[in-house]
């Protein structure tokens, strides 16, 4: 294997010391707590839908439903 020569690697000590990295600093807003998110949230939430919020269903799930075993060909 051959060896660096000097001169090669202050080359590359004068490229790297060159090089100037640009990186964006993001100006994020604070995090909100749970009850402000809610404040905001709620009268969007009720102006998409529409009027007052439907209760939430859960769906019910068959017993006998096997079909998650089994991926489609």
């Amino acid at each position: 294997m051959r060896r660096v020569s000097t001169s090669t690697w202050k080359r590359v000590e004068r490229l790297e010391q060159s090089r100037t990295v640009v990186r964006c600093v993001g100006a994020w807003p604070p995090i909100l707590s749970i009850d402000e998110w809610e404040a905001l949230a709620v009268p969007m939430q009720q102006k998409l839908l529409g009027g007052e919020p439907e209760p939430m269903r859960i769906p019910t799930l068959d017993p006998m439903d096997v079909t998650h075993k089994y991926k489609p060909k």
